[in-house]
């Protein structure tokens, strides 16, 4: 009866033929147990041979009962083992899955954190360069990033904002320090001018047709000469677009420096030029970067009072693919320790009154914005070099040929 109840699981663990068979020794065990038992009863004195042989005949059976019992046994314990080993593997196989699984997890919000990281990271670096390319969106959603990413924008377009009204303001101060040496400059054809004039009212009765003429010219050539150094400020002074254009470096420097011209004399200052031959055009805005040289005149022509040399030399630099310009004076010199702060915005080592601190700050804005840099040495006592660095301007080589031959 307890086969036939567990007979299901009997045969999942030993087999259906290896149970059938055990059944069968059982039935057999009890069939003869049941025959021992009758004649025993029937027959009391039955022989002992006959009893012999039924005992072996049980043994037989008895022992092919154990011997699938311990089968079942055997099997059992195996099947239990296995569970066992199972169980202990299934918590480590559960912890590699879960460790993969957090190590992609990882991985992956990492880097959905550390590119727009590393991208904002890049946009502060071109921040720092003067680069106020607004960031550009590369997801399909606003998130965290995003908003960032629009406020980085909004602040580089004020900052370029401010750094426009910076750059006007420092512009019209120059101006303004020209205004003495234009006044000076247009005195002379002015003062020409009326005399010439009176001469020719007080004379012209008796002046030749030909004296006249030439009197007549003069005063024309005199008020040229006004209107040459009235426009040149004019041009330096107006607000226009930028306009990137391909610029002769010694033409860029040459145009500041008669810019500059009446407020050299008055300081009494020399020029030494030294010009590599053949350097090769820039990219630039004429009207900035002339701004950049005449801040930098200005502050040398300020840096000697008492009158000196200043040394402009433009070469190939060191840096490949750059042009190098040193503005070099024998002025006073910049301490050291205030030589790291002399780019800062507002920062101005001159008496009250006399500077805005303003014109190193935008002009190192100017240069960055060309892709260029400016380098200073500086010794007290001895003076200082200022040196621009600008990229050259990459024209085919038969665009620069043409050029060569139309030029001779």
């Amino acid at each position: 009866k307890i086969l036939q109840q567990e007979e299901g699981n009997m045969t999942s663990v030993v087999g259906a033929n290896q149970f059938h068979t055990m059944v069968e020794h059982i039935e057999r065990y009890d069939e003869l147990l049941g025959q021992l038992n009758q004649r025993h009863q029937n027959r009391p004195s039955s022989t002992t041979a006959h009893y012999e042989k039924i005992e072996v005949e049980l043994r037989e059976h008895g022992a092919e009962m154990m011997a699938v019992a311990e089968d079942v046994v055997a099997k059992e314990r195996s099947s239990v083992n296995t569970m066992l080993l199972m169980s202990q593997r299934i918590p480590l196989v559960f912890l590699m899955v879960l460790l993969i699984v957090v190590i992609y997890l990882i991985n992956f919000i990492t880097r959905q954190m550390l590119q727009p990281l590393n991208r904002l990271m890049e946009s502060t670096r071109r921040i720092s360069e003067g680069d106020f390319t607004p960031i550009t969106p590369r997801r399909r959603y606003r998130d965290e990033f995003s908003e960032l990413a629009m406020a980085m924008n909004h602040m580089m377009n004020q900052l370029a904002y401010r750094h426009d009204l910076l750059a006007r303001a420092q512009k019209l101060k120059a101006v303004g320090t020209l205004t003495a040496g234009v006044a000076h400059e247009l005195n002379n054809p002015i003062n020409n001018i009326m005399i010439t004039a009176c001469m020719l009212i007080e004379d012209y009765q008796i002046l030749s047709d030909q004296e006249r003429l030439e009197m007549a010219h003069d005063l024309l050539n005199q008020a040229e000469r006004a209107r040459k150094t009235v426009r040149s400020l004019l041009e330096f002074a107006r607000e226009s677009e930028i306009q990137t254009v391909l610029l002769q470096v010694k033409d860029l420097i040459e145009g500041t420096l008669q810019l500059a011209h009446n407020q050299i004399k008055l300081m009494n200052v020399k020029i030494d030029r030294h010009y590599t031959s053949n350097l090769p055009p820039i990219h630039g805005d004429r009207q900035q970067l002339n701004q950049v040289f005449l801040n930098i005149i200005l502050n040398a022509l300020d840096a000697m009072p008492e009158g000196g040399t200043l040394t402009v030399t433009a070469s190939h630099a060191k840096e490949e693919g750059f042009i190098a310009i040193d503005f070099s004076d024998t002025g006073t010199g910049i301490p050291e320790h205030i030589l790291p702060s002399i780019f800062d915005p507002f920062f101005t080592s001159k008496p009250l009154g006399k500077g805005t601190g303003l014109g190193l700050s935008v002009s190192l804005g100017i240069v960055q914005k060309h892709g260029g840099e400016i380098r200073v040495k500086s010794h007290v006592a001895r003076g200082s070099t200022f040196t621009i660095l600008l990229p050259k301007a990459k024209v085919p080589a038969q665009l620069q040929t043409k050029e060569q031959v139309q030029t001779s």
